[in-house]
């Protein structure tokens, strides 16, 4: 598992994840930001880098993010299988909090190459 921490507050900060090879899986990151997560959802959407679709992405809404402590900010990208298309994916993290603020957190890219061997 991967861990990072991003000390700023109510400041999106820039993470570009390392490239994924499409069609395997993405292991899981443990993040932690300093803002209490208590009732509150996480939304990580990925779109092509020239398009404006949603491509792929993680939710607490959907358990594919999960809050490990919520009131320490610490929160988890579970594993998945990724298979979009090879291509530059951006993506952005936002935080609604109860009271239906949204605060930014994370923005960047990432790159998914091609894998040419085929489970079968």
């Amino acid at each position: 598992m991967f861990f990072f921490t991003f000390k700023k507050i109510n400041k999106m900060v820039e993470y570009n994840f390392p490239n994924h090879r499409r069609g395997t899986t993405f292991k899981a990151k443990r993040i932690t930001v300093s803002l209490d997560l208590t009732g509150a959802r996480i939304d990580l959407h990925f779109k092509h880098i020239s398009s404006n679709k949603i491509i792929f992405s993680w939710s607490t809404s959907d358990g594919t993010i999960t809050f490990v402590d919520a009131a320490a900010g610490i929160f988890l990208l579970n594993k998945v299988k990724l298979s979009p298309p090879a291509s530059l994916y951006e993506y952005d993290a936002q935080l609604i909090k109860a009271d239906g603020d949204v605060i930014p957190l994370l923005y960047g890219v990432m790159r998914v190459t091609q894998n040419i061997t085929q489970v079968l």
